[in-house]
């Protein structure tokens, strides 16, 4: 004789709803392996950040904050800004065949940017 209770019908969908929770994990971790294959970082930034705040109240030149690179223009970006839509109009140039790198994303909602601009090799430090 089947009990009335509902017991039955609550494993299922406790299965089901583990069984779609794990669906869930999985896609996320793949997801965050695509993005660290097809976006990878060439640019420290938390480099940047350390010797940007290690300089103090004092201004600070950004060839002592980033000396391992070259660049001849620098350039501030506002949250939710994306580089190569904001930089040519912020510069009034065409930046058509820069490279961005770590890539050409927004800048997020609670943040600033800085965008270094290396003309000879046509690349772009975000």
């Amino acid at each position: 004789m089947k009990s009335q209770s509902g017991a039955g019908t609550w494993g299922r969908r406790g299965r089901e709803l583990l069984r779609w929770f794990m669906y869930a994990a999985v896609c996320v971790v793949a997801l965050i392996v695509a993005i660290g294959l097809f976006y990878p970082v060439h640019f420290d930034v938390t480099i940047l950040e350390k010797r940007l705040l290690s300089g103090g109240p004092e201004p600070t030149l950004f060839s002592t904050v980033l000396p391992d690179r070259t660049w001849d223009t620098v350039c501030r970006l506002d949250p939710y800004d994306r580089p190569s839509s904001r930089l040519p109009e912020h510069m009034n140039e065409d930046l058509t065949g820069f490279t961005y790198e770590p890539s050409d994303q927004f800048i997020h909602e609670e943040e600033n940017g800085l965008a270094f601009i290396d003309h000879e090799s046509k690349t772009i430090y975000i």
